[in-house]
């Protein structure tokens, strides 16, 4: 099984194909390397300008991610 870090790091390259992307962090206990079988992939995807919702799906759909929560987009 793939590691969350690897994952995380595909993640960051499949959204920074996205011209629109300005950055992508990684955060919560994946980030501190103290993740464990309880934990998810937290990204901070920042936007040059605001995003379809298209555009933040997508990339979780090409690696068969599981959506738990999706809140609209924040300026």
């Amino acid at each position: 099984m793939q590691s969350l870090t690897n994952r995380a790091d595909k993640m960051a390259q499949i959204y920074q194909k996205n011209e629109n992307i300005a950055g992508v962090l990684l955060a919560g206990s994946v980030s501190r390397g103290w993740d464990d079988s309880h934990s998810d992939i937290e990204l901070h995807i920042l936007w040059k300008k605001p995003p379809r919702d298209r555009d933040r799906l997508q990339p979780i759909e090409k690696v068969n991610g599981e959506i738990i929560d999706f809140h609209p987009y924040e300026e």
